[in-house]
């Protein structure tokens, strides 16, 4: 299925991590529950504000699930803004689904893509690789089915002797990101864009877009934040618009998290914490393109 030119993405699909991010912990209370649908919904209106900034609809897209983002789903739905519906569990070692119905639920909510994300370094634990393959296969073969763009979010995190090793970004980031795209391919997994880790060396994104042309010349790939600061998102995300495979990006907490924990606090309005959102969206946005206008 052949990507996109383009695609901005603000995904809100974050549960135990947002859980940690707030100082919450298991199990989560009413209250934090419904602290958790109201911040898809701000989250989903700075959206909307970065809209009005000058972004242009077509070529983004909002990534979210279906426990806290019912109310999201049904708007973008009335809105017409494009939608990715997350499918796995969060928190989990291997890729689990969320529903065992989730092929019923795509169906029904009619989303634009579908995406997963999972843990894969090929030196990591080989029984959780396998079931993460064997789902993502179920998956992919799902999307070619039903002509549903698959967005796959393959997470490269050390393996506890890869840890003691220095940078292991630069040192051996680029070659395991490699070695799990052509894991994947090779299991019959054909993504329609690939959401990868950021970094500030364009050989990374030149070695992951040779590894991904050589199965596929129809995928691409886009940036994900990895929470790190909106100066080094920016620039990882404008040194990845230096090779044509990358089409954009896929940043979450980076745009949303601190405006939703002020929020919460009582720091800002909900209305300031909407127009920061939205602000934040766009200023990565404007990274991209005049990254790529001057590529």
């Amino acid at each position: 299925m052949k990507a996109p030119k383009n695609l901005f993405v603000l995904p809100f699909d974050h549960q135990t991590g947002l859980w940690k991010a707030f100082g919450w912990v298991e199990p989560i209370t009413d209250e934090q529950n419904a602290l958790m649908i109201e911040t898809r919904d701000i989250t989903y209106e700075g959206y909307q504000y970065g809209l009005t900034l000058g972004i242009p609809t077509a070529d983004t897209a909002i990534l979210t699930d279906d426990i806290y983002g019912k109310n999201v789903i049904d708007n973008a739905r009335k809105n017409e803004h494009p939608l990715i519906y997350t499918l796995e569990k969060s928190g989990q070692s291997s890729l689990v689904f969320q529903h065992d119905d989730w092929q019923d639920r795509v169906l029904k909510n009619k989303p634009q893509w579908i995406k997963t994300l999972v843990r894969y370094n090929p030196e990591a634990n080989r029984t959780d690789l396998d079931k993460t393959l064997a789902n993502a296969k179920i998956v992919s073969d799902f999307a070619k089915t039903y002509n549903i763009p698959y967005m796959i979010e393959p997470l490269v995190q050390p393996t506890d002797a890869q840890k003691e090793i220095a940078d292991f970004d630069h040192t051996m980031r680029p070659d395991l990101t490699v070695r799990m795209i052509n894991e994947i391919y090779e299991a019959g997994v054909f993504p329609t864009v690939w959401k990868i880790e950021g970094s500030d060396d364009v050989e990374f994104y030149n070695k992951a877009a040779n590894a991904v042309a050589a199965h596929d010349v129809n995928a691409r790939i886009v940036v994900l934040g990895r929470n790190e600061t909106i100066e080094t998102v920016s620039t990882w995300i404008a040194t990845g618009a230096q090779n044509d495979y990358v089409i954009g990006f896929a940043v979450g907490r980076t745009v949303f998290l601190d405006a939703i924990k002020k929020y919460i606090s009582k720091e800002m309005t909900r209305d300031q914490a909407v127009h920061q959102i939205g602000e934040n969206f766009y200023t990565i946005y404007k990274a991209f393109i005049n990254a790529k206008t001057h590529a």
